[in-house]
């Protein structure tokens, strides 16, 4: 027997002993008890069970990047903010505000389920919502789950969740005026219950062979939250419109720069009104979100203009949620039903075709409906399991019954043992299906997906380790096939293996590590590596300083990321490793006057998460902010 069989029968054996502990414990009758006192702020999520719960008793991995890790690292984008966790590859193409894909645990970018304070964004059924045009003003918190959510979130939740969550800003009003090289800059103004953001670069730097021009980015965005609580009922509205105008010059090196243009304009509504009793919460959703997406040449008439005709790709979405979580003291139930309409329109612009030729364009509807359930145990002092189960129905794309289940043991005070086991699917999105022009490909079937994880954690290790094995297997995966027609492929095997490390604070100076080791990354038909899974080894590291607020330095950083090469198909070779350092520094001039000093890339490497799609170099930004 091989020394992975061994681990594989251990974790097994584990797993299943408590699941059987817990069959016994369960045969109590649980008996109702008021809904405990709220949870604070710090250190509870949401996402993973879909309802408050804290983050230390979640079972699923889940990670937060709250408002103060936004202003103390000066992340600007969603992408941005969340590059630096575990399982979590964000790869750009070019420099600020460029389009980012982002991809947990070797997914692809579709299998990774987007939500705006918890309903899941337009913009995906067509393959056009970018998390780098998602700015981080007046965003509360993202919480990320890594690895299969198919029962409590549905379709496209494969490789993992980010939910986007905004909330009324406490204290005073917040401003932050940024300016940098290549003329990045950046305003944002943020009240309790309004937020405008204005961010610009034009993005003219050097790579080795040429100069990169026309890949300038202009955003303008704009929220609102509001949010109160009387009696027993508690209410939120959120909205937001952003609208990204950038560059899209094409790869190099080429010769030229082609005359190529994006216009992206999002917008969202979405209402939360929840009633609280003694024993459950009972929460209606309502959501409402769009995504247009506009390709265009600046002049049509120039020979590199692929695109003759402006493409036009939009994405409509109305969806609505209604659950109930009932508490008992032995555990907790969750049920619910999904529902979502919505309409994609698919323009090719008549790409590489006479400028006769009229664009070929589709309208698509789309539907889904749900039921789920989950019920959550606790057994023994401490330790808990969960079973869930969903039926989904996406209109004629097909539906599934995904069961999934996991466990929580506390092997000690200090050691946890977590392990999930889920079934996922995906299915086609409309940008898979019907893209005109004949690259899409009405024929494909949805992907189907077998998840596990095990997760091991110490807090008594320095500041807390922890040790993540994760595993899935996909039955027809869709992959970019000839002349990008999308595919199915038969079998994809995935495995990795994430370890993280804190120290605790030591004259208040602390570090993080974190170290991911995709080994696993295959079609089992072909056994060649999955393209756009992620480097095979990538490692980030942080050293930090947090002062008191009495302090002259109130912050500083050093982070180090190192990835290896990425394969992407129809490229002629991977895309090349490298190590990034960025530093950042921030001094307390007046109790509400901040200046920051943020370097990026300081060793000046010629960065290519893809190929063909060079970042700019060494970069320096001034920021000023009110906290």
């Amino acid at each position: 027997m091989t020394s992975r069989s061994v681990l594989y029968a251990f974790f097994s054996a584990v797993f299943f002993a408590a699941m059987g502990f817990n069959t016994v414990s369960a045969q109590t009758t649980p008996t109702p008890v008021p809904t405990p006192t709220p949870i604070p702020e710090i250190g509870h999520v949401f996402t993973s069970d879909r309802s408050d719960e804290t983050l230390s008793n979640v079972v699923r991995t889940t990670y937060v990047v709250t408002a103060s890790d936004i202003a103390r690292r000066g992340f600007t984008s969603v992408a941005d903010a969340i590059a630096d966790l575990p399982g979590v590859n964000v790869f750009r193409y070019g420099a600020t505000g460029s389009l980012a894909s982002v991809g947990i645990r070797g997914s692809t970018s579709a299998q990774v389920l987007i939500l705006f304070d918890g309903l899941p964004a337009a913009g995906q059924a067509t393959g056009t919502l970018d998390l780098n045009s998602i700015p981080t003003a007046g965003v509360d918190r993202i919480e990320v789950v890594e690895g299969g959510g198919s029962t409590l979130y549905g379709a496209g939740s494969v490789g993992g969740i980010i939910n986007v969550i905004t909330h009324p800003l406490e204290g005073a009003p917040l401003a932050r005026l940024s300016t940098g090289t290549f003329g990045d800059s950046e305003f944002r103004f943020q009240t309790r219950n309004v937020t405008i953001d204005r961010g610009v670069a034009t993005n003219d730097y050097s790579y080795p062979g040429g100069v990169r021009t026309g890949a300038d980015s202009q955003l303008s965005a704009a929220r609102f939250i509001f949010a109160g609580q009387g009696g027993a009922w508690s209410t939120k509205f959120s909205g937001a419109f952003i609208a990204h105008h950038l560059g899209d010059p094409g790869t190099v090196p080429l010769g030229f720069t082609t005359p190529s243009r994006e216009d992206s304009a999002i917008s969202n509504l979405y209402a939360n009104v929840t009633h609280h009793t003694r024993y459950a919460e009972t929460t209606l959703e309502l959501g409402a979100s769009s995504q247009r997406f506009l390709f265009y040449c600046d002049n049509p008439a120039d020979p590199n203009c692929f695109t003759p005709s402006q493409a036009l790709t939009t994405d409509v979405r109305l969806g609505a949620s209604l659950r109930n979580t009932l508490r008992f003291d032995r555990g907790k139930l969750i049920y619910g039903i999904d529902l979502a309409r919505g309409v994609a329109r698919l323009d090719d612009g008549a790409s590489g075709t006479p400028l006769s030729t009229p664009p070929d364009i589709t309208t698509n509807a789309y539907a889904q409906a749900a039921l789920y359930a989950e019920g959550t145990w606790l057994y023994g002092s401490s330790n808990r399991a969960y079973l869930g189960l969903r039926a989904e129905r996406d209109g004629g794309a097909g539906g599934i019954i995904a069961p999934s289940l996991g466990v929580l043991q506390r092997l000690s005070p200090a050691l946890t043992l977590r392990a999930n086991y889920a079934t996922a699917f995906r299915a086609p999105s409309a940008e898979d299906l019907y893209f005109p022009g004949g690259f899409g490909n009405p024929q494909l079937q949805p992907e189907r997906m077998r998840v596990a994880d095990f997760r091991l954690n110490d807090v008594s290790l320095l500041g807390g380790a922890a040790l993540t094995w994760f595993s899935s297997f996909t039955t027809n995966k869709i992959v970019p096939g000839a002349n990008f027609v999308p595919e199915n492929i038969g079998h994809a095997s995935i495995q990795g293996l994430t370890f993280e490390l804190r120290t605790p604070d030591v004259h208040r100076m602390y570090a993080h590590l974190n170290v991911t080791d995709l080994y696993r990354a295959v079609d089992t038909a072909t056994n060649l590596r999955v393209s756009a899974a992620g480097p095979i080894f990538s490692v980030n590291a942080l050293l930090g300083f947090r002062g008191t607020p009495q302090s002259v330095f109130e912050s500083w950083g050093l982070i180090a990321d190192t990835r290896g090469a990425q394969y992407y198909a129809f490229s002629p070779g991977p895309a090349p490793g490298y190590t990034r350092l960025d530093a950042f520094v921030r001094f307390r001039l007046a109790a509400n006057r901040l200046l920051s000093l943020r370097l990026y890339n300081l060793a000046n490497h010629r960065i290519s998460d893809v190929p063909g799609y060079p970042e700019a170099g060494t970069a320096l930004l001034i920021e000023l902010a009110t906290r």
